[in-house]
């Protein structure tokens, strides 16, 4: 669906998305197949680190979803940022 619009660019996920993906593999007790294709699958993404500037817009984030009166959970915030 978005692969025209994806090809080439740097796909990049978040440090917390692959750690959120981590522990639903091991809570959903895949097999060493599946965790392989995830991680295959994933190769391609450069992984957006945490810094500094990260730790700042996380909690900005966080503030502005609060005082929306639509608070963001903290993994969700890691994301968002």
């Amino acid at each position: 669906m978005y692969d025209a619009d994806l090809a080439g660019r740097t796909l990049i996920a978040s440090f917390m998305t692959l750690a959120e993906l981590d522990r639903w593999t091991i809570q959903s007790k895949w097999g060493e197949a599946r965790r392989n294709w995830l991680r295959l699958y994933l190769e391609p993404f450069a992984v957006m680190p945490y810094n500094r500037a990260l730790c700042t817009k996380w909690a900005e984030v966080t503030v502005a979803a609060r005082a929306s009166g639509y608070p963001i959970e903290c993994a969700d915030a890691w994301i968002a940022g």
